[in-house]
């Protein structure tokens, strides 16, 4: 509800509601397509970065700078008793990739390891998760020194077209967190037709081919 991940074309961030701030970072290639976070105006987001100033977490590109990198940093509450972690990311896509998005998560979760100071956090984006993905995800994360989890939303799809079906959109969140998570959208709906955003194929032409995920988080 308060902040957003969203995979877009362009850094021109101004096109965003004026209730509601976004972040991201630069990148060298032709027709990227970004990681950006926005967050309710209600709120502040703080970078986690030497420089105060950078959004950019580089350890999710593990290596390869034609990946996206993280987008990272700290939410909080005007009187700052609210305070949450959050990264944003889109890992290596296609069955082929396992390998990359497997050393991507790995990364995340080191870098996560070992920082100084630990926050309530969730990581969440199009992580590209196969099936065969899924559970060397979760051990990746469960097992480090700063462990998370996943944050189930049944057996629905997140990603849908004609043809293809996935939940490959996920969270992680750490222990002191508690969730509830639902898929909106045409995802799980499409012998629910209508004229025009009621058919998947118009959706997936319109909007996107990933439905949006809702976690109401408490902590």
């Amino acid at each position: 509800r308060h902040c957003i991940y969203r995979g877009i074309n362009s850094t021109d961030l101004g096109a965003h509601s004026k209730h509601f701030s976004c972040v991201s970072y630069e990148h060298k290639m032709p027709l990227h397509q970004y990681v950006v976070l926005c967050y309710s105006k209600r709120f502040t987001f703080k970078s986690l970065n030497q420089d105060g100033l950078s959004y950019n977490l580089d350890d999710v590109l593990a290596g390869n700078s034609n990946m996206r990198p993280g987008v990272w940093g700290l939410l909080q509450d005007e009187q700052k008793k609210m305070t949450l972690r959050i990264i944003g990311v889109h890992l290596k896509a296609h069955a082929d990739g396992r390998a990359l998005r497997l050393k991507q998560v790995d990364a995340l979760s080191r870098r996560l390891s070992n920082e100084s100071e630990q926050f309530p956090t969730i990581v969440l984006g199009d992580f590209n998760a196969h099936e065969n993905d899924k559970l060397d995800f979760e051990g990746i994360f469960s097992k480090s020194n700063f462990p998370m989890s996943l944050a189930r939303y049944g057996e629905e799809f997140s990603y849908r077209t004609l043809q293809t079906s996935g939940a490959y959109d996920q969270a992680y969140l750490s222990s002191e967190i508690i969730y509830s998570a639902m898929v909106k959208g045409h995802c799980n709906n499409i012998n629910n037709l209508g004229k025009r955003f009621g058919q998947i194929d118009f959706y997936n032409r319109t909007i996107s081919d990933h439905c949006p995920v809702v976690y109401n988080l408490k902590f």
